[in-house]
């Protein structure tokens, strides 16, 4: 077996830990790869490789970082289909469920086969403006339009599907996949869904209006959410920036999934 270990080198520990997995990695008779930038760090140049040379010959890939570092390697296409475990560096460690004490035992349980493959449905955003295509992005938790720098409320107006469903102001709103309920959707109200399911989450962000809800949604159906022609807007996806001033933000379910490997013996719940 090949193992693949990426690390998020602002992260405390995270040098000195990747040197005990390849140790024990090494120790269990299996291979490692490793990012170029980190096998240099830790002075293994010989166990360097490119992001796509890393996907394709890796079983797994362990990350080790917050949630956040979870989020970037998911959301970068050679690591599509990949699984990815997670080793918490972070604070609340949704996602990376490994805590940094329980590493070792953790890679025993890959080497060994014991371990959960779980499929993540992931978001298509794209932001559009006068019916041209601005930019699309891949998220893994959640796709969020928002009202940016501005001090004042925006007025959004949401579809789903081809069917009209409100306009109200607000801060913004998410658009979450069920692994994201418990990310910004949480926070602003949404529910918490199993992440097996394939469904979308509409969140409201402080919304001015009393039937404004959180709202379950076919993940078959494309939401849109349209500002006024001159609102200054910001797009969003997994909390990194993506375009200023869309005039339509478009989320609906993309083709990647992605996969997350799960050696805890509890379950999500």
């Amino acid at each position: 077996m090949t193992l693949g270990i990426i690390a998020n080198l602002e992260k405390d520990n995270t040098v000195a830990v990747t040197r005990q997995m390849i140790a024990e990695l090494t120790a269990l008779k299996q291979e490692v790869m490793l990012p170029i930038s980190l096998a240099s760090r830790i002075e293994r140049q010989e166990l360097g490789c490119m992001e796509q040379e890393m996907a394709e010959a890796c079983s797994a890939i362990v990350v080790l970082g917050g949630d956040g570092t979870l989020l970037s390697v998911a959301r970068r296409w050679p690591f599509w289909g990949v699984p990815l475990m997670g080793v918490n560096f972070g604070r609340l460690g949704f996602l990376t469920e490994v805590e940094k004490s329980s590493v070792t035992e953790a890679l025993r349980m890959i080497v060994r086969g014991e371990f959960r493959l779980q499929e993540r449905m992931m978001l298509k955003a794209t932001v559009i403006r006068s019916n041209t295509r601005l930019q699309e992005a891949f998220a893994l938790n959640d796709s969020v339009v928002s009202k940016g720098a501005f001090t004042r409320m925006i007025r959004l107006e949401i579809h789903i599907g081809k069917s009209y469903l409100e306009t109200f102001p607000a801060d913004g709103v998410i658009v979450a996949t069920p692994t994201g309920s418990t990310a910004y959707s949480l926070s602003a109200g949404g529910p918490i869904v199993d992440p097996a399911m394939q469904l979308m989450l509409l969140t409201p962000i402080c919304a001015h209006m009393l039937q404004a809800r959180p709202t379950v949604i076919s993940s078959h159906l494309c939401s849109y959410a349209a500002g006024p022609p001159n609102s200054n807007l910001a797009a969003g996806k997994d909390t990194h920036t993506v375009a200023l001033r869309p005039r339509r933000h478009c989320a609906h379910a993309g083709w990647p999934r992605g996969h997350t490997a799960s050696a805890r013996r509890r379950g999500y719940y």
